[in-house]
């Protein structure tokens, strides 16, 4: 006789059927099998689709056990089957479309009697488990089927990030890292550099990638490429760190040896910030030595020669961010957006594309998306600013103790301590109440990691704040056709 039923987790089904032959068609995943007879027990072992035995002796009573929950056809008679049954071949067909928010998310659920699905899209796509991302999934080009087999669930990743908005949960993590002075957001962990080392934190720890001692401390951390990070000693270097391989390199800045304007003594003895042009291929670093100032040092020639150096004079100098072939800077009260290439030439020609309302703190955070720039002034009644990159507006969007970037807009840590979003630079605002207790003339940075925002103080413990994924306008679509037995 044929048998086809769902067996839940950790279910044992037991069925009463006198015979000698048994074999299992079609199953999931292992089964766990025990064959009786009136006095014993004839068989007690896993077994999978297509096992099939005969019994000299006649059993009485089957008990099958499953780990997850699936479905099972069997047969349990006196006669065999007599023929292999087309187990694998889909006796029903349906077709659907998955939307895709970004990040990561499930496309299909665990369905017991599902034999197989093809998926397509029109954009590239990684898919495996709960835990898939770009980095692990097995990756699918755009337009290209792919079959996979089974009843698991499916998850995919894409290449375009997802937009959360933060709840009123967090969660308080500690960290004993000293004082943090920038961090950064890359694919592969949210990076921070206090005064005593540089840390990474991702899967809900924090990880010390290196430790640092003495009167050096890292003042910035930066970008160089999805493999390579690199961050700012205090006192003259710069420490590169290869996240695929784990291979890391200190590189010494000749600050000391190094002439800028004419003047043999003239140098940097301290680097404050730091950024890193891809277009170029080179740091800019700005600190202080005889006077403020900043220095481009080449990454493709191991950082042994300046490439060139201006001390400025008055007022100290912040190097914010590197985007395309330009690089935002801040200079007292004035805010630069420099092209990377050819300043050497132009410098003292260029004008402010703007001015703050204060000074800015050099251990302010610069983020980014495709539109704009996002920076705040930091420290009490601090203000937040966007750069739109196309125009080079600078906007002055509200007050608050930080804020950072988001895919579609930015997100403000408010100087109330609620948060506020926008997505329109900054021309309307949505608030959200915060769950945190911070006073607003402390120092604050934000980042992003594994859909929740990470939010850490200039001293003390971090706060983990959940997210909820928006889910108003796909990012992509995955086309899916099911077969079920």
């Amino acid at each position: 006789m044929l048998y086809k039923q769902t067996i839940r987790a950790g279910e044992m089904r037991e069925i009463s059927k006198r015979g000698h032959h048994f074999k299992l068609i079609k199953c999931q995943t292992a089964l766990r099998l025990r064959v009786h007879a009136k006095t014993e027990l004839l068989l007690d072992t896993e077994v999978r689709a297509g096992f099939e035995i005969a019994f000299a002796k006649e059993f009485e009573r089957i008990v099958i056990e499953a780990e997850q929950e699936q479905r099972v056809e069997i047969w349990a008679d006196i006669w065999p089957l007599g023929y292999d049954a087309p187990a694998q071949n889909a006796n029903a067909l349906q077709n659907g479309l998955s939307n895709h928010y970004g990040d990561s998310e499930l496309v299909l659920p665990f369905e017991p009697n599902r034999l197989n699905a093809r998926i397509v899209s029109d954009l590239p796509w990684w898919y495996g488990g709960s835990n898939v991302s770009k980095e692990n999934g097995i990756p699918v080009a755009a337009h290209q089927e792919v079959e996979i087999a089974g009843a698991a669930e499916i998850w995919a990743a894409i290449e375009e990030r997802a937009e959360y908005q933060p709840t009123t949960q967090s969660t308080q993590v500690p960290f004993d890292g000293g004082y943090t002075f920038a961090t950064l957001e890359h694919e592969t962990g949210l990076y921070v550099a206090t005064s005593a080392g540089l840390f990474v934190y991702k899967d809900g720890q924090y990880q010390l990638l290196e430790h640092i001692s003495g009167v050096q401390q890292y003042e910035h951390v930066t970008r160089i490429s999805e493999d390579e990070i690199a961050a700012c000693g205090s006192y003259g270097h710069i420490h590169i760190f290869n996240i695929r391989t784990g291979a890391q390199g200190v590189k010494w800045m000749p600050f000391l040896s190094a002439t800028g304007t004419g003047s043999a003594d003239v140098h940097l003895s301290r680097c404050d910030c730091m950024t890193y042009s891809e277009s170029a291929g080179k740091f800019i670093i700005a600190g202080l030595g005889t006077e403020p100032g900043f220095v481009y040092v080449s990454r493709d020639n191991n950082m042994n020669t300046v490439w060139d150096m201006k001390m400025v004079g008055g007022p100290k100098w912040n190097v914010l961010r590197a985007f395309d072939d330009k690089f935002l800077a801040v200079v007292g009260i004035d805010t630069y957006v420099f092209e990377t290439a050819t300043l050497a030439d132009s410098w003292g020609t260029d004008q402010p594309i703007g001015q703050i309302d204060k000074g800015i703190n050099y251990e302010a955070q610069c983020t980014e998306n495709d539109r704009i720039l996002v920076f705040s002034t930091k420290g009490s009644n601090s203000s937040v600013y966007t750069i739109n990159k196309a125009s080079l507006n600078l906007n002055l969007v509200a007050g608050g103790a930080a804020a950072i970037a988001t895919p579609s807009g930015l997100l403000i840590y408010g100087v109330d301590g609620n948060f506020y979003e926008s997505e329109d630079d900054g021309a309307t605002l949505v608030s959200y109440p915060g769950p945190h207790t911070w006073s607003s003339s402390a120092s604050v940075y934000m980042g992003w990691s594994g859909g929740n925002l990470v939010v850490h103080p200039r001293n003390g413990d971090v706060e983990l704040v959940s997210t909820e994924k928006k889910r108003i306008i796909a990012k992509q679509q995955l086309r899916v056709l099911k077969g079920f037995s």
